[in-house]
C-alpha cells in the first residue's frame, strides 16, 4: 500500500467516523471498480449480505457487500521496524427492526503496505 493509498484509506475511516459518505470524503473508485451500495435498509437484507463475509477480505469488498459501517475505530499496536503502522481496524454496522435490534461488527488486520483485510465478524444483540 502506497503511503497516497493509506493517505486516502485514513480519509475515508476519519469522513465515516464523522457520519459522511465515501464520495463527500473526496474518496474516488477507480473505473473498474463497481460503486459502493448503500447499507442493507433491513436485518434480512444484512444477513443474506453478511453470509458473503471471508476472512482476508480487503475494505473495498466489504463496502461493495454491506455499504459504509455508522462507525469506526482503529486500534494501533505500534509499528515494525519499516514504520509500518500494526492495528486492528474495526467497522460497526448496526439495523434496528420493529422487534429486532442487531450489530454487526467487522474487524481487519493491517496488511502493512498492502492495506487491510477481514480477521473476522461478529454478531451482537443478535
Amino acid at each position: 500500500m502506497t503511503n497516497l493509498h493509506f493517505l486516502s484509506l485514513a480519509r475515508m475511516v476519519l469522513a465515516t467516523a464523522m457520519g459522511f459518505s465515501l464520495a463527500a470524503s473526496g474518496i474516488a473508485l477507480g473505473a473498474t471498480e463497481e460503486p459502493v451500495v448503500a447499507n442493507p435498509t433491513t436485518l434480512a437484507r444484512a444477513e443474506r449480505s453478511a453470509v458473503d463475509l471471508q476472512q482476508g477480505m480487503g475494505t473495498e469488498d466489504v463496502l461493495r457487500l454491506l455499504g459504509s459501517p455508522q462507525r469506526t475505530s482503529l486500534r494501533s499496536e505500534g509499528a515494525d521496524l519499516l514504520r509500518q503502522s500494526r492495528g486492528t481496524l474495526q467497522w460497526t454496522y448496526t439495523w434496528k427492526d420493529s422487534a429486532q435490534h442487531a450489530t454487526l461488527t467487522v474487524e481487519f488486520a493491517s496488511k502493512g503496505t498492502e492495506g487491510w483485510a477481514v480477521k473476522g465478524w461478529e454478531w451482537i444483540n443478535y
